[in-house]
Order: C-alpha cells, then sequence, then structure tokens
C-alpha cells in the first residue's frame, strides 16, 4: 500500500500507522506525478486523497490500466459521494438514485 494526498490527510494515515506514504501540494501537478513515480514496484495499491486526484485524471486510469488498484479516498475538498456513485456505477453498470 502506498498514499499520496495532501498534507492533513498523508498526517493522519502516518499516525493510523502508515508509513509509506508521501504528501504532496494538491494542485502542484509535478509533484504529484514526482510521488507517482517514486512508487515502489511491489506497490499494488495506491490510496490517493481527493484533492489530489481531482488534478490528474489520466495518469490515475495510466496507473489502473497498468494494474495498479487506485483508491480516492474522501478529504476536506469532498469526494466520498462522487467515489462512492463512480464505485457502483462500474460494478453494476448504472447509477443508483436514493429516493426522497
Amino acid at each position: 500500500m502506498h498514499l499520496i494526498g495532501d498534507s492533513l490527510t498523508v498526517t493522519g494515515y502516518r499516525l493510523a500507522g502508515l508509513k509509506d506514504s508521501k504528501a504532496v501540494a494538491p494542485s502542484d501537478k509535478e509533484s504529484v506525478t514526482a510521488a507517482i513515480k517514486q512508487i515502489p514496484g511491489e506497490t499494488r495499491i495506491l490510496f490517493i486523497s481527493h484533492s489530489v486526484a481531482q488534478n490528474i485524471p489520466a495518469e490515475i486510469q495510466h496507473l489502473r490500466e497498468h494494474g495498479l488498484i487506485v483508491i480516492e479516498l474522501p478529504d476536506l475538498s469532498g469526494g466520498s459521494q462522487d467515489v462512492v456513485n463512480k464505485l457502483v456505477r462500474e460494478a453494476v453498470g448504472f447509477d443508483i438514485q436514493p429516493k426522497h
């Protein structure tokens, strides 16, 4: 497992025991790209915070196409509902909307 995210998300996961993590500025695409290149070859799961993932959709798709499981984590900028909807849509093939 490896984590790339904003400093607050990375700090939280480090406190929870995840040592293999890299804090990057969410809007700095160059630092995110550099952090991706530093992912150890044996890594199979990448956690990435929502704010960071928003700036690199093509890179995330490339990682997935090459066998890496990429899991987007909600952070202060949001992402939780979008991530769940996307996972459900990919699993069942359509959106599921709650009844109001």
